[in-house]
């Protein structure tokens, strides 16, 4: 391998990973502001401070290598980002 090959990374493919396909989790996701992910039965995203609100559950699949589909348990709907990069609740996850 040569400096001019790129990162490690680089060289791996997806075929690599077969073990984090299609594996699913339930979380609840904590930012360093300490508030929780909550996406309300309305489809809105935003924080809360309330630890046990059964808005705040997600379940988090592997896509593929690198992508994640977040998907609220309680309302159903997925965590999307538009183009401003703010988060909203779709009921697809896929554009």
């Amino acid at each position: 391998m040569s400096p001019d090959d790129g990162p490690l990374l680089a060289h791996f493919t997806e075929a690599d990973y077969p073990h984090l396909e299609g594996d699913v989790r339930w979380r609840r996701l904590f930012s360093s502001t300490h508030f929780f992910l909550r996406v309300d039965p309305s489809g809105r995203v935003q924080g809360t401070r309330w630890r046990d609100g059964r808005d705040s559950v997600v379940e988090i699949r592997s896509v593929r290598v690198g992508a994640v589909a977040i998907k609220a348990v309680h309302s159903g709907f997925y965590v999307a980002m538009n183009r401003r990069g703010l988060l909203y609740g779709s009921v697809s996850s896929r554009r």
